[in-house]
Parts: structure tokens; C-alpha cells; sequence
């Protein structure tokens, strides 16, 4: 990738970040994360996709595939190898290679679930789709449409994201204050803290007990302990 020196480039791309998504590999020695940024040129919305490594203190970024006509947010599934990019104004599913940069036709799920601001896979293989109407879904990708059922309601779903830890627990970030909740369906979700308040996409580090978050103020991502949601550390972002 081509290192941007100018620090307002990562301002504005930072700005609409939406997504931002991890998977390991072998014996959880190799991490990638990635993350979609929107572009709103004059003819539309775009999207952006990268790949991210950390190296040293720096989020290196390199992208997969650029300018895609959709908003979308995205979650990588370990099974299949594929990213799943669900779009943020209807929930329709696409899946993208992340070897080839190849996108799938999109696939609709049987809902109207506008507003789509929150993905993420279980270590099962679940996929859950969070909508701004507070609501998180269980996507059947069994199914065509893909029919979804609900995990939880009444979510303090605004922006944000959500992410498993390796014990399988469910958190939520969300704008504008950056609160960190533990998701419990059928309960009051308990709130452990704050993350940045202008959060816009959320993963779990690589041992499973932390969180890195990137906000769309800032151009760097940043890292959170989950005990106690307190600041780890910054990466600062890398295009090359």
C-alpha cells in the first residue's frame, strides 16, 4: 500500500468508517482484521474494504476491493473464508473474497431491517445482524431469503458495533457516548464502561480479552481491556 502522509486523508476516510471485523487462523498465531469505509461521491454511496495488520504500532491497510457501489457493514466468516457485507439500508447479504476481491449477488433476507449497523459471526458460525430499531438478528444462511430470528431486543443500538470474546459473550458499543455493554437476551444488558465515544466499528484482539475500535474522529484504532473497559493502546492507521 501507499503511505498517506497527509493526516486529514485519515480524517475524512476515518470519518464513515462503518465496520471493522477479525478471524485467526492456524493456532491462533495469524490475526487479520478489516474494515469498510463509505464514500458519498456525487454519484452515490461508495464503499471501501481493507485488510488490516498490525505491525508495531501501526494499522497497515491494504485494500481488497474499492468502490463498491453500497453501504454495507461486514463480518468474516472462519468456515467459509469469505467476508459477508450486509447492507446497511435493507440487510440484503453479499459475501466478498477476500483472496480475489470477488462479490456475490446480493441475497435478501426475508425482513426490512434498515438501519444495519452492527455484524459479527459466533465461533458457531452465526451470523448476527443489529439494527438501530434496537433489535439483534440471527441470520439462517441455510435459507433463501435468509430468514432471520430474533437473539435480542431493546439494544442500544446507535452506530457502533458488536463482537464475541473467546468465551462467547456478546458486547455492544455504541454511539454517541461510546457505552460497552455485555448483551444478555431476555435481561437488562449491564454496562461495563466506554470505549470512544464516536465508535464505528468494533473486533476482538487476538487473545480474546480485549477489543479494538475504530472511531470516526480519530485515525488511529484503538484498543480496549474488556476487564474493566480500560484503554490498551493506539494504532496509528497505515495506508500502503
Amino acid at each position: 500500500m501507499v503511505k498517506f502522509d497527509s493526516k486529514n486523508f485519515f480524517i475524512s476516510a476515518f470519518s464513515l468508517l462503518v465496520g471493522i471485523t477479525v478471524f485467526g487462523q492456524g493456532v491462533c498465531t495469524q490475526f487479520s482484521y478489516y474494515y469498510a469505509n463509505i464514500n458519498y461521491p456525487a454519484s452515490g454511496t461508495q464503499t471501501d474494504i481493507y485488510a488490516v495488520s498490525l505491525e508495531g504500532t501501526d494499522a497497515v491497510l491494504t485494500p481488497i476491493v474499492e468502490d463498491l457501489d453500497l453501504s454495507v457493514h461486514l463480518a468474516f466468516n472462519e468456515g467459509s473464508q469469505l467476508l459477508y457485507l450486509v447492507s446497511t439500508g435493507n440487510g440484503d447479504i453479499r459475501t466478498l473474497d477476500p483472496i480475489t476481491g470477488i462479490v456475490s449477488d446480493p441475497i435478501p433476507v426475508d425482513q426490512n431491517i434498515g438501519g444495519v449497523t452492527t455484524t459479527t459471526f459466533s465461533a458457531e458460525g452465526d451470523l448476527l445482524v443489529g439494527s438501530s430499531n434496537g433489535t439483534i438478528y440471527i441470520v439462517d444462511l441455510n435459507t433463501n431469503p435468509y430468514e432471520l430470528s430474533v437473539f435480542s431486543e431493546g439494544n442500544d443500538i446507535s452506530g457502533g458495533d458488536i463482537t464475541f470474546d473467546a468465551e462467547g459473550n456478546l458486547y455492544l458499543a455504541s454511539k454517541p457516548q461510546g457505552k460497552f455493554y455485555n448483551v444478555i437476551p431476555g435481561f437488562e444488558n449491564p454496562l461495563l464502561g466506554n470505549v470512544d465515544g464516536q465508535v464505528t466499528g468494533m473486533a476482538t484482539l487476538e487473545g480474546g480479552d480485549g477489543v479494538i475500535v475504530s472511531s470516526r474522529t480519530n485515525d488511529q484504532f484503538l484498543t480496549y481491556d474488556i476487564d474493566g473497559v480500560t484503554p490498551i493502546g493506539a494504532y496509528d492507521a497505515k495506508l500502503v
